[in-house]
């Protein structure tokens, strides 16, 4: 009798010990990407600025439902701003908890009237990062540009990856510097990248 309690508390504890296992696994972040969302995602259920990485570096900054008209219900915002971006340019970190969405829009300012904005949306869901390109001028007729028209405005794909992964270095060097992520730039983890600019 003993034999057969001994056996199935042996048993039930490596039973617990995998299922744990198994749901640490499965509750890891897979790359880099979901590491910034968990972050940020984390404030929403906190409320403590102080425990946010993201605030840790250097130009970063919560923005509030005032003062964007990004910010949505279930979102958070951190705008960044770094002396390595070009001087007319920002960089806004917005993860949804609803849609599970962490979305790196960067815009810059080209001319008095000419915007350029670049937006990597990552899915957690789909472990997928979607870039998308929007060039506006607000003085023609049709403020977005159409996309066959970017070299009238001195816009070259080269250009557009060049400032993709400009902004995407700058974000990710830093955060790497404020947290403890087994990822890196050189190392983001398992995703997809879909390019809908080229």
């Amino acid at each position: 009798m003993k034999k057969v309690l001994l056996l199935s508390l042996v048993l039930a504890v490596l039973l617990a010990v995998g299922l744990l296992l198994f749901y640490q696994q499965r509750s890891q972040s897979s790359n880099i990407f979901d590491d910034i969302y968990s972050d940020e995602i984390s404030y929403l259920s906190s409320g403590a600025k102080n425990q946010m990485k993201l605030l840790k570096i250097k130009g970063a900054d919560l923005a509030t439902e005032k003062e964007s008209s990004d910010f949505q219900a279930g979102s958070v915002m951190v705008v960044v701003q770094s002396k390595d971006l070009p001087e007319n340019s920002n960089l806004n970190i917005i993860a949804n908890n609803k849609e599970q969405l962490l979305t790196l829009d960067y815009e810059e300012k080209l001319a008095d009237d000419v915007q350029l904005s670049l937006t990597a949306s990552y899915s957690v869901r789909e472990k997928t990062l979607t870039q998308e390109v929007k060039l506006s001028d607000y003085k023609s007729q049709e403020v977005i540009v159409p996309a066959d028209r970017y070299e009238n405005y001195g816009l070259t794909k080269a250009k557009i990856e060049e400032r993709f992964s400009l902004a995407e270095e700058v974000l990710l060097k830093e955060w790497t510097a404020v947290s403890e992520s087994r990822f890196s730039l050189d190392n983001k983890g398992k995703l997809t990248v879909l390019k809908k600019w080229q």
